[in-house]
Protein backbone atom coordinates (compact mmCIF):
# COMPACT_ATOMS: atom_id res chain seq x y z
CA UNK A 1 0.00 0.00 0.00
CA UNK A 2 1.19 3.59 -1.00
CA UNK A 3 2.11 6.11 1.20
CA UNK A 4 -0.74 8.69 1.94
CA UNK A 5 0.85 11.58 -0.69
CA UNK A 6 1.06 9.00 -3.32
CA UNK A 7 -2.75 7.99 -2.68
CA UNK A 8 -3.80 11.47 -2.75
CA UNK A 9 -1.45 12.24 -5.77
CA UNK A 10 -3.11 9.62 -7.45
CA UNK A 11 -6.09 11.48 -6.94
CA UNK A 12 -5.48 14.96 -7.69
CA UNK A 13 -6.76 16.09 -10.95
CA UNK A 14 -4.17 17.17 -13.48
CA UNK A 15 -4.53 20.98 -14.36
CA UNK A 16 -5.75 20.23 -17.62
CA UNK A 17 -8.65 18.88 -16.16
CA UNK A 18 -8.94 21.15 -13.35
CA UNK A 19 -9.23 23.85 -16.18
CA UNK A 20 -11.99 22.21 -18.42
CA UNK A 21 -13.76 21.27 -15.26
CA UNK A 22 -14.21 24.82 -13.95
CA UNK A 23 -14.78 26.15 -17.77
CA UNK A 24 -17.83 23.45 -17.79
CA UNK A 25 -19.41 24.37 -14.25
CA UNK A 26 -18.99 27.89 -14.95
CA UNK A 27 -21.51 27.41 -18.04
CA UNK A 28 -23.67 25.80 -15.25
CA UNK A 29 -23.23 27.88 -12.44
CA UNK A 30 -21.20 25.40 -10.85
CA UNK A 31 -18.22 27.11 -10.11
CA UNK A 32 -17.97 27.13 -6.51
CA UNK A 33 -19.01 23.72 -6.04
CA UNK A 34 -16.29 22.34 -7.86
CA UNK A 35 -13.42 24.76 -6.58
CA UNK A 36 -14.51 23.99 -3.09
CA UNK A 37 -14.67 20.33 -4.16
CA UNK A 38 -11.40 19.95 -5.75
CA UNK A 39 -9.73 21.76 -2.40
CA UNK A 40 -11.16 19.56 -0.28
CA UNK A 41 -9.85 16.66 -2.87
CA UNK A 42 -6.23 17.95 -2.19
CA UNK A 43 -6.47 17.60 1.42
CA UNK A 44 -6.76 13.96 1.44
CA UNK A 45 -10.08 13.57 1.21
CA UNK A 46 -12.17 11.61 -1.53
CA UNK A 47 -13.34 13.92 -4.32
CA UNK A 48 -16.47 14.00 -5.39
CA UNK A 49 -18.33 12.34 -8.20
CA UNK A 50 -17.55 13.77 -11.38
CA UNK A 51 -20.36 16.07 -12.71
CA UNK A 52 -21.60 15.85 -16.22
CA UNK A 53 -21.15 18.42 -18.33
CA UNK A 54 -23.74 20.58 -19.70
CA UNK A 55 -24.08 21.61 -23.20
CA UNK A 56 -25.69 24.80 -23.97
CA UNK A 57 -27.74 24.37 -26.82
CA UNK A 58 -26.84 26.24 -29.93
CA UNK A 59 -29.16 29.84 -30.58
CA UNK A 60 -31.64 28.72 -34.07
CA UNK A 61 -31.70 31.62 -36.19
CA UNK A 62 -35.73 30.76 -35.53
CA UNK A 63 -37.53 34.11 -34.57
CA UNK A 64 -37.10 34.30 -30.72
CA UNK A 65 -40.68 35.48 -30.56
CA UNK A 66 -42.18 33.04 -32.71
CA UNK A 67 -43.79 35.43 -35.15
CA UNK A 68 -42.85 33.57 -38.20
CA UNK A 69 -40.57 33.21 -41.07
CA UNK A 70 -37.14 34.46 -41.28
CA UNK A 71 -36.60 37.29 -43.37
CA UNK A 72 -34.60 34.65 -45.30
CA UNK A 73 -37.32 32.28 -45.89
CA UNK A 74 -38.83 31.50 -49.13
CA UNK A 75 -41.50 33.26 -49.48
CA UNK A 76 -45.25 31.59 -49.75
CA UNK A 77 -45.64 30.07 -53.31
CA UNK A 78 -47.84 32.52 -55.88
CA UNK A 79 -51.89 31.71 -57.22
CA UNK A 80 -51.17 30.85 -60.52
CA UNK A 81 -51.47 33.60 -63.47
CA UNK A 82 -54.99 33.95 -64.15
CA UNK A 83 -56.16 32.40 -67.38
CA UNK A 84 -55.86 34.45 -70.70
CA UNK A 85 -59.09 36.25 -71.68
CA UNK A 86 -61.17 34.18 -74.68
CA UNK A 87 -60.32 35.27 -78.03
CA UNK A 88 -62.66 37.40 -79.49
CA UNK A 89 -65.41 36.24 -81.98
CA UNK A 90 -64.40 36.16 -85.70
CA UNK A 91 -65.86 38.82 -87.30
CA UNK A 92 -69.32 37.81 -89.40
CA UNK A 93 -69.23 36.69 -92.56
CA UNK A 94 -70.05 39.46 -95.66
CA UNK A 95 -73.20 37.20 -96.01
CA UNK A 96 -74.85 34.16 -94.95
CA UNK A 97 -73.10 31.68 -96.91
CA UNK A 98 -69.78 33.04 -96.08
CA UNK A 99 -69.41 34.28 -99.49
CA UNK A 100 -69.86 37.92 -100.34
CA UNK A 101 -72.56 38.62 -103.12
CA UNK A 102 -70.59 39.17 -106.30
CA UNK A 103 -72.52 42.46 -107.91
CA UNK A 104 -72.55 43.07 -111.12
CA UNK A 105 -70.51 45.33 -113.00
CA UNK A 106 -72.26 48.86 -113.83
CA UNK A 107 -72.32 49.65 -117.26
CA UNK A 108 -70.24 53.02 -118.61
CA UNK A 109 -72.56 56.36 -117.84
CA UNK A 110 -74.54 57.78 -120.40
CA UNK A 111 -73.21 60.31 -123.05
CA UNK A 112 -71.52 60.36 -126.12
CA UNK A 113 -68.45 57.80 -126.94
CA UNK A 114 -66.60 56.49 -129.76
CA UNK A 115 -67.20 52.75 -130.48
CA UNK A 116 -63.85 50.63 -131.75
CA UNK A 117 -63.12 47.00 -131.61
CA UNK A 118 -60.25 45.79 -129.45
CA UNK A 119 -56.91 45.47 -130.70
CA UNK A 120 -58.16 47.05 -133.91
CA UNK A 121 -58.13 50.24 -135.08
CA UNK A 122 -61.93 49.79 -136.51
CA UNK A 123 -64.48 52.05 -135.16
CA UNK A 124 -69.01 51.53 -135.34
CA UNK A 125 -68.99 53.89 -138.56
CA UNK A 126 -72.52 54.27 -140.52
CA UNK A 127 -71.93 53.70 -144.03
CA UNK A 128 -71.25 56.34 -146.26
CA UNK A 129 -72.13 59.01 -143.26
CA UNK A 130 -75.34 57.73 -144.71
CA UNK A 131 -78.76 59.47 -142.64
CA UNK A 132 -81.28 57.14 -144.80
CA UNK A 133 -82.99 54.18 -142.48
CA UNK A 134 -81.64 51.24 -142.78
CA UNK A 135 -77.66 52.20 -143.95
CA UNK A 136 -75.49 49.36 -142.55
CA UNK A 137 -73.12 50.11 -139.60
CA UNK A 138 -69.52 49.15 -140.63
CA UNK A 139 -65.80 48.44 -138.89
CA UNK A 140 -64.22 51.22 -140.38
CA UNK A 141 -60.88 53.41 -139.80
CA UNK A 142 -61.07 55.29 -136.51
CA UNK A 143 -61.56 59.00 -137.49
CA UNK A 144 -63.90 60.93 -135.18
CA UNK A 145 -66.23 62.58 -137.74
CA UNK A 146 -69.74 62.65 -136.36
CA UNK A 147 -70.76 59.31 -137.77
CA UNK A 148 -68.37 57.24 -136.04
CA UNK A 149 -70.02 59.31 -132.31
CA UNK A 150 -72.70 57.37 -130.18
CA UNK A 151 -74.61 58.47 -127.75
CA UNK A 152 -75.39 56.29 -125.05
CA UNK A 153 -78.89 57.05 -123.39
CA UNK A 154 -80.36 54.40 -120.78
CA UNK A 155 -83.54 52.93 -122.44
CA UNK A 156 -87.01 52.32 -120.01
CA UNK A 157 -86.23 48.64 -120.82
CA UNK A 158 -83.02 48.58 -119.26
CA UNK A 159 -79.79 48.66 -121.43
CA UNK A 160 -79.30 51.56 -123.77
CA UNK A 161 -79.85 52.90 -126.69
CA UNK A 162 -77.03 54.27 -129.25
CA UNK A 163 -78.09 57.31 -131.13
CA UNK A 164 -76.24 58.25 -134.09
CA UNK A 165 -74.51 61.83 -133.62
CA UNK A 166 -75.07 63.24 -137.11
CA UNK A 167 -78.72 61.00 -137.59
CA UNK A 168 -80.34 60.68 -134.60
CA UNK A 169 -81.07 56.90 -135.79
CA UNK A 170 -80.62 54.19 -133.28
CA UNK A 171 -78.23 51.45 -133.55
CA UNK A 172 -80.62 48.25 -134.51
CA UNK A 173 -80.96 44.83 -135.52
CA UNK A 174 -83.42 42.23 -136.50
CA UNK A 175 -83.70 38.64 -136.78
CA UNK A 176 -81.05 35.84 -135.16
CA UNK A 177 -77.31 35.29 -135.80
CA UNK A 178 -75.80 36.89 -138.82
CA UNK A 179 -78.13 39.29 -139.35
CA UNK A 180 -76.97 42.93 -140.10
CA UNK A 181 -76.30 45.98 -137.67
CA UNK A 182 -78.04 49.10 -138.88
CA UNK A 183 -79.55 52.54 -137.74
CA UNK A 184 -83.09 53.22 -137.78
CA UNK A 185 -85.71 56.42 -136.36
CA UNK A 186 -85.80 55.20 -132.22
CA UNK A 187 -89.27 54.92 -132.77
CA UNK A 188 -89.07 51.91 -134.65
CA UNK A 189 -90.15 49.39 -133.03
CA UNK A 190 -86.66 47.30 -133.70
CA UNK A 191 -85.34 49.95 -132.06
CA UNK A 192 -87.03 49.52 -129.14
CA UNK A 193 -85.23 46.32 -127.37
CA UNK A 194 -82.33 48.55 -126.96
CA UNK A 195 -78.56 46.67 -126.26
CA UNK A 196 -77.06 45.61 -122.63
CA UNK A 197 -73.16 46.77 -122.46
CA UNK A 198 -71.37 44.70 -119.67
CA UNK A 199 -67.88 44.52 -118.74
CA UNK A 200 -65.88 41.55 -120.01
CA UNK A 201 -64.19 39.47 -116.80
CA UNK A 202 -60.60 40.09 -117.09
CA UNK A 203 -60.60 42.32 -120.04
CA UNK A 204 -60.11 45.60 -118.02
CA UNK A 205 -61.43 48.66 -120.36
CA UNK A 206 -63.74 46.49 -123.02
CA UNK A 207 -67.21 45.59 -123.61
CA UNK A 208 -69.51 43.37 -124.81
CA UNK A 209 -72.12 44.75 -126.60
CA UNK A 210 -75.19 42.70 -126.60
CA UNK A 211 -78.92 42.65 -128.74
CA UNK A 212 -81.37 43.29 -125.57
CA UNK A 213 -83.86 41.00 -127.72
CA UNK A 214 -81.49 37.82 -128.15
CA UNK A 215 -78.84 38.47 -126.12
CA UNK A 216 -76.50 37.85 -129.05
CA UNK A 217 -73.20 40.37 -129.17
CA UNK A 218 -72.41 42.54 -131.97
CA UNK A 219 -68.75 41.78 -133.89
CA UNK A 220 -67.54 41.44 -137.60
CA UNK A 221 -69.57 39.61 -139.60
CA UNK A 222 -68.56 36.67 -141.51
CA UNK A 223 -69.62 38.57 -144.53
CA UNK A 224 -65.51 39.87 -145.14
CA UNK A 225 -66.68 43.11 -145.77
CA UNK A 226 -66.18 44.83 -142.47
CA UNK A 227 -70.11 44.70 -141.78
CA UNK A 228 -71.05 44.35 -138.39
CA UNK A 229 -73.56 41.70 -137.37
CA UNK A 230 -74.55 39.85 -134.66
CA UNK A 231 -72.40 37.13 -133.79
CA UNK A 232 -73.47 33.17 -132.82
CA UNK A 233 -74.03 31.93 -129.36
CA UNK A 234 -71.25 32.40 -127.23
CA UNK A 235 -68.86 34.18 -129.61
CA UNK A 236 -67.89 37.79 -127.94
CA UNK A 237 -65.74 40.56 -129.61
CA UNK A 238 -64.71 43.56 -126.75
CA UNK A 239 -65.47 47.06 -127.71
CA UNK A 240 -63.41 49.95 -126.60
CA UNK A 241 -65.50 52.97 -125.09
CA UNK A 242 -64.13 56.33 -125.39
CA UNK A 243 -65.78 59.59 -124.02
CA UNK A 244 -66.26 61.85 -127.43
Amino acid sequence: MGTLSEHVGSRTPSRTVVTAVIGGAAACGLLAGVVSGLLRAGGGEEPPAALPATTAAAPTSADPAGAGPSASSPAASLPASAPASPSAPASASASASGTPAVQPAPGPAAGRYTLVLAGTQLAADVEGASVAPGARVMGWQFSGAPHQLWQLQPSPAGGYHLVAAHSGQCLTTAGGAGAPVVQQPCADPAAAGGWGITALPGLPGQWALTDAATGLAVGLGPAGDSSLALLPPGSTQGWVLTPA
